[in-house]
């Protein structure tokens, strides 16, 4: 599932109806695209914030409404919306790095942005209030999925610098760490509380090398069947258990796809 022609392609975020976004181009890697994409009934559209020069999108709700991350042309990184055609910064208030992570049915908005110190948080965005948080004791922190109950689920750094999941719920933090795996980390929380992300050993180049989902403290172990494939991220569920993310392979080039686990 790549963007026609891309070199390079990667899905971040899909929605009930199965709409996905991503981002494609030549200079994909983990952080941001040179250009977003939207997919819907089999058609592909590209995405890209006015004036900037890289564009990535990353996550989208039931009314089409999607957030991601830009870069300008100062190589300053930025959040934002798409909403009813119109494209809004959504930065948390004197951040030097902002990034949007997802957005639930009712306009919630989740993200992560650095200080000026670059400390590393979570926000929420509900309506025009900000609001930020961080795992205790943690080093840094990134938002990344939010369901329609207001339930956050992303990843930290511990101060012994390695990562761990965690979801937000009710104003609780929890580790979700896949068992055995000495790093984990979360993209997505469904509105049943099914938790999807990955996990490896933290080694160069990949971080991350396998995808799972779990519930209930149940893990289910996902990677693509693809020759070649030597990581595999999923990094969003909706609620008929069609899932999204981005596999690698040994060139360290991504690649998007599209599965369906049973719930």
């Amino acid at each position: 599932m790549d963007f026609p022609s891309a070199p390079a392609s990667g899905a971040y975020g899909i929605n009930d109806h199965g709409q996905i976004v991503g981002a494609y181009g030549p200079d994909l890697g983990p952080d941001i695209g040179d250009a977003g994409f939207a997919l819907s009934k089999g058609s592909f559209k590209s995405i890209r914030f006015p004036g900037a020069t890289r564009t990535q999108c990353a996550g989208i709700n039931n009314s089409g409404d999607i957030v991601g991350i830009y870069e300008d042309s100062s190589g300053n990184v930025h959040a934002y919306k798409f909403v009813k055609g119109i494209y809004t910064n959504i930065d948390f208030p004197g951040s030097t790095y902002s990034q949007g992570g997802s957005i639930n049915d009712s306009g919630e908005i989740v993200g992560t942005y650095y200080d000026n110190q670059n400390n590393h948080f979570g926000f929420t965005l509900i309506g025009n209030t900000y609001t930020s948080f961080h795992v205790p004791d943690a080093t840094y922190t990134f938002a990344l999925g939010v369901n329609n109950s207001g339930d956050i689920a992303g990843f930290y750094v511990d101060t012994a610098s390695i990562y761990h999941g965690f979801t937000l719920s009710n104003g609780t933090f929890t580790t979700v760490d896949y068992p055995g795996a000495p790093w984990s980390g979360l993209w997505d929380i469904d509105d049943a509380g099914v938790v999807v992300g990955a996990y490896g050993d933290g080694e160069i180049p990949y971080t991350f090398e396998h995808g799972f989902a779990s519930r209930d403290g149940e893990f289910l172990n996902i990677d693509v069947p693809f020759v070649g494939a030597a990581a595999t991220w999923v990094t969003h569920i909706n609620k008929s258990g069609q899932i999204v993310g981005v596999y690698i392979d040994s060139a360290q080039r991504f690649y998007g796809f599209t599965a369906r686990v049973s719930q």
